[in-house]
């Protein structure tokens, strides 16, 4: 009897020291994150002056010296300083709400609003509804709006509170839910959908400026051109990434509009109506994406999955879906899981702005694989949570790139104008524009090389030899959309792929099918156009009522039907 009480007594212990290996195995592997050294520690504190100008901050001062993480209190706060009479969302979202259910809701431009004169049925169509007493008055008040200096929208968790006083003076129910305290929302919760509104306002303005040119205005064409840029430059009030890529999506449209304008009427402009477009583009070439308030969202994501100590909270994730108060304490007395999940993100950010510089630096190492590593010291839960918080990074830089090389080849053809205008030719190379004409150097971002630049049916013609550094001639590379009910396709050009010199023979051995040609940035070239549809869907409302989409960000609001 004794030695089978010793055997179970030995059996009991082996099954606790198992249960014990196993709890400090799952421990480990599921909840442990490794410490920061003091090195580590010392580099991550932010100074969110520089990223917000000074106009606002993370902490918020609740009124009785009492500093709370509240960003969106501080933003307010900051909007709320700005007198009315110098915001323009006022004025723009009243503009679309008095004509929601006019404008706003004609098949023609739900369908045809993105239309250049290059696809002449659909332009055709398009163009009845810009010669209406609505388009104009709509163009002519946005261009009213963008003479204002802020946007002046306020982060909310429900709708904006312009559009909400809107809303109510129209009879419609706010139907917005609200997850958190209200005085509070999480930066994951803010509504956004002023994005939407601008994007699609500065297509409209755009269309004006096309409109305006064919009607013999060249004045008017550069002034709406402006106007247009103004509305991008509203959309990083807030810069975060789904503000910026806005941006360069309005932008976007800004270049091809202007494109077309050199192309059909090339002998439209004069020097100074060159130079105030010139103007705009060396504006885009500044631009540096804004990964500071981006930053900031994810540290309030990461404050919020905490408790009061600073811990990270399963609970607190569970029952708030990040929308619970955020834990107030300074970074230095965070938890370790914290304060790892910051610095992962944080070194994980800092090489973005150089990944996104033209000439490409292909050496650099690419966001994604620091994150990889560096997420080695997180447990298995705050890696999870990483997945869910942080977007594709190496996407961003890439598409940086592709915005700043194409605005950097349209700086180039508006100086070859430019040297027209002075010398009553088109310069045959680059080498021939006057220094005063061109500011910048139109390097290809593949190579470090120029751009290549040829006269070719009496237009410059400019391209980069692309992602294979094959130089093609200047044959534009198409791509295909995938078929249609009928099996049609429709062919359109496609951006670079940014391979690293070493890996094109790989891709391309792989991918036998992929596309050949350069990539043509001036001329932009024209897409085969969508098929003119007999039927609309009344209900497809995605442009003038903000149903959220990945570029836009757009809210929702009250079906106006």
């Amino acid at each position: 009897m004794k030695k089978v009480m010793i055997v179970l007594v030995v059996i009991a212990v082996m099954i606790a020291m198992l249960l014990a290996a196993l709890g400090g195995w799952a421990y480990f592997t599921f909840l442990h994150t490794e410490p920061l050294n003091d090195s580590e520690l010392a580099g991550l504190s932010v100074d969110w002056n520089e990223v917000t100008d000074g106009n606002w901050s993370p902490w918020w001062d609740r009124g009785d010296g009492t500093m709370l993480w509240n960003p969106s209190a501080s933003y307010n706060e900051w909007m709320m300083s700005i007198p009315e009479e110098e915001k323009a969302w006022p004025i723009l979202i009243e503009t679309y709400y008095d004509h929601h259910l006019g404008f706003y809701k004609e098949p023609a431009y739900l369908e045809y609003s993105g239309t250049l004169p290059h696809h002449p049925e659909r332009w055709a169509l398009w163009r009845e509804l810009i010669e209406t007493d609505a388009f104009m008055e709509i163009t002519d008040r946005v261009q009213g709006a963008t003479t204002r200096e802020y946007l002046g929208a306020e982060l909310r968790e429900g709708t904006e509170r312009f559009e909400h006083a809107l809303m109510m003076e129209f009879g419609y129910e706010d139907t917005v839910t609200i997850t958190g305290n209200p005085n509070d929302p999480s930066m994951m919760n803010i509504q956004l959908g002023w994005l939407g509104r601008l994007r699609s306002t500065g297509t409209l303005v755009s269309a004006r400026a096309v409109y305006e040119l064919e009607e013999g205005n060249p004045d008017e064409f550069v002034r709406f051109i402006e106007s247009a840029h103004t509305l991008a430059g509203y959309a990083r009030e807030f810069p975060i990434l789904i503000s910026e890529l806005v941006y360069m999506a309005i932008e976007y449209v800004i270049n091809q509009t202007i494109t077309w304008g050199l192309v059909a009427h090339p002998d439209a402009f004069d020097a100074t109506h060159l130079e105030r477009l010139d103007a705009i583009i060396a504006d885009q070439g500044s631009f540096e994406f804004e990964w500071g308030v981006e930053q900031m969202m994810f540290h309030d994501s990461v404050r919020r999955m905490c408790d009061a100590e600073g811990e990270f909270s399963t609970r607190q994730i569970a029952t708030y879906e990040f929308s619970g108060p955020a834990c107030p304490l300074p970074i230095e007395e965070l938890g370790s899981t914290a304060q790892r999940m910051l610095y992962v993100h944080q070194v994980s950010l800092a090489q973005g702005d150089a990944l996104g510089e033209i000439p490409w630096d292909e050496d650099l190492e690419e966001m994604e694989s620091i994150l990889e590593r560096e997420r080695n010291a997180l447990s298995k839960i705050t890696n999870t949570m990483l997945e869910v918080l942080i977007p594709a990074l190496d996407r961003v830089p890439a598409r940086v790139r592709n915005f700043k090389q194409e605005s950097l080849a349209l700086r180039l053809a508006l100086a070859a104008y430019l040297h027209r205008d002075r010398h009553g030719a088109f310069p045959e190379s680059i080498d021939e524009i006057d220094d005063d004409l061109l500011s910048v150097d139109p390097i290809d971002a593949f190579t470090g090389e120029p751009l290549k630049y040829t006269i070719r049916d009496g237009l410059p013609l400019i391209y980069s030899v692309g992602d294979n550094r094959v130089d093609n001639g200047g044959m534009i590379r198409w791509g295909y959309t995938d078929p249609d009910v009928n099996g049609n396709q429709r062919r359109r050009q496609t951006w670079p792929e940014w391979w690293r010199s070493e890996d094109v023979d790989r891709h391309l051995a792989s991918n036998p099918g992929s596309p050949h040609g350069d990539w043509v940035l001036f001329p932009i070239p024209v897409a085969d156009p969508k098929p003119i549809e007999d039927d609309y869907d009344p209900d497809w409302d995605l442009k003038q009522d903000g149903m959220y989409n990945e570029e836009s960000g757009a809210a929702s609001i009250p079906d106006d039907g």
